[in-house]
C-alpha cells in the first residue's frame, strides 16, 4: 500500500479510537470520517497522476526449513515412542529365562539401532534449522513504472487545483448540520444563533439569484430587445444557476471565490 492510504488508515483508526474513549463527540467523529472520504479520493487521484512510490510485493518462500521443522517434530516422537517399546522390553528381559532371552535381545538390538539412526537425523535436521535460508522474492507484477520529471510537471498544475479544493472546503454547514440537530427546540445558544444566520444569509441570496434569473430570463426572450442584450442575460442567467448549484452544494469556493 502507498504512503497516503497507509496514513489514512492511521488516521481512520486514531479517530475511532478517540471516539470510544470519549475524547471526541459523535458530531466530531463524523466530521472527520467525511474529511477522510474526501481526502481519499483527492490522495488516490494524486497517486494515479504522479506515480506514488509504493513497496513492491514481496514473497518470502522457506519450504525447506518448514519440512525440517515438520520432520524434527515427527523423528521426536519416534524417539519417544521408541524409548517407550525399549523400556518395556528391557523390563520383559529381566523377566524371561536365559533360554527365551534371545528373541527380545535381537528386537531390542534392532530398536536401539533404529534409535541410534533417528537421533543422528534429529540432530541433522536441527542443523538445517539453525542454518536454513528464507528466500525473498520482490515481484513486479502489476507495479506501475515511476512518472518522469516531464510527466510530473505536466500533471502539477491538476494537482494544485486538486488540493485547493480539498483545503478550501467549508466544514462550517457540517458543524451547523449537527449543532442544529442535537440541540433542543427551545434551546438558545451562541453556536445555534450562528448556524441559523449562516443558513438564512445563504437562503437569502439564493432567493436573490433566483429572482435575479427570472429577471434576466425575461430580458433574454424579449423580442424587443437587441440581441446583444439577450446575450448578456443568457449569459447572466446561466452565471446565476451556476452559483446557485454550488451554493446548494454547501462548498466555499477556493481562493476567496464566493457564492
Amino acid at each position: 500500500r502507498t504512503s497516503s492510504i497507509q496514513l489514512l488508515r492511521d488516521q481512520l483508526f486514531y479517530s475511532c479510537l478517540s471516539f470510544m474513549n470519549g475524547a471526541i463527540d459523535k458530531s466530531q467523529y463524523e466530521l472527520m470520517s467525511r474529511r477522510y472520504q474526501r481526502q481519499v479520493v483527492a490522495l488516490m487521484a494524486i497517486e494515479q497522476l504522479t506515480g506514488a512510490i509504493k513497496a513492491p510485493p514481496i514473497t518470502l518462500s522457506s519450504d525447506n526449513v518448514a519440512m525440517a521443522s515438520r520432520a524434527a517434530q515427527q523423528l521426536s516422537k519416534d524417539i519417544a515412542s521408541t524409548d517407550a517399546a525399549l523400556k518395556q522390553l528391557n523390563d520383559d528381559l529381566a523377566k524371561k529365562p536365559d533360554a527365551e532371552k534371545k528373541p527380545l535381545q535381537d528386537e531390542i538390538d534392532r530398536l536401539t539401532k533404529n534409535r541410534d539412526a533417528m537421533v543422528q537425523g534429529l540432530s541433522n535436521t536441527r542443523d538445517v534449522l539453525a542454518g536454513g535460508s528464507i528466500k525473498v522474492e520482490v515481484s513486479s507484477v502489476g507495479s506501475s513504472t515511476q512518472r518522469t520529471d516531464g510527466h510530473v510537471l505536466a500533471v502539477a498544475e491538476t494537482v494544485r487545483e486538486i488540493v485547493r479544493d480539498i483545503t478550501g472546503i467549508n466544514d462550517l454547514p457540517t458543524l451547523c448540520f449537527s449543532a442544529l440537530s442535537s440541540a433542543k427546540e427551545e434551546t438558545t445558544t451562541p453556536i445555534r444563533g450562528i448556524c441559523e444566520s449562516y443558513f438564512k444569509d445563504k437562503v437569502d441570496k439564493v432567493e436573490a439569484r433566483f429572482q435575479g434569473i427570472i429577471k434576466q430570463q425575461a430580458i433574454a426572450e424579449d423580442p424587443t430587445k437587441s440581441p446583444s442584450e439577450r446575450a448578456l442575460a443568457s449569459q447572466e442567467v446561466e452565471r446565476l444557476r451556476d452559483q446557485n448549484r454550488r451554493s446548494m452544494e454547501v462548498l466555499s469556493r477556493p481562493r476567496g471565490k464566493s457564492f
